[in-house]
């Protein structure tokens, strides 16, 4: 701005207004709609994996199945972590399934 003043220029100031949420929940809030949002995204990432691994495992192909387990499922796994402490989390999501034919 005062290098636009310096060089003659005229600078309008126009009121900022906020940008609509995409997690608004006029029952739930922003925050706790936008955490069960995500939960669900996890949730289908995780099936979407798991079936992957059915996949390579059906057609006997043991390296995709560490690559699916050392790159993707373990970072499942952690990131299940991360969801205990929200309401209702540990009901909805199994853990057992996420782990499903592996030792963890």
């Amino acid at each position: 701005m005062q290098y636009q003043n310096v060089r003659g220029g005229r600078v309008k100031l126009h009121p900022i207004i906020n940008p609509p949420s995409e997690f608004e929940h006029p029952e739930k809030g922003d925050a706790l709609y936008a955490m069960e949002i995500a939960l669900s995204l996890e949730k289908l990432t995780n099936e979407k994996l798991l079936n992957l691994h059915k996949v390579a495992r059906q057609n006997n192909d043991p390296e995709m199945q560490h690559y699916i387990e050392s790159e993707f499922l373990e970072e499942q796994v952690s990131s299940k972590v991360l969801f205990f402490p929200f309401p209702g989390s540990n009901a909805d999501f199994d853990m057992s399934k996420l782990c499903e034919g592996r030792k963890v």
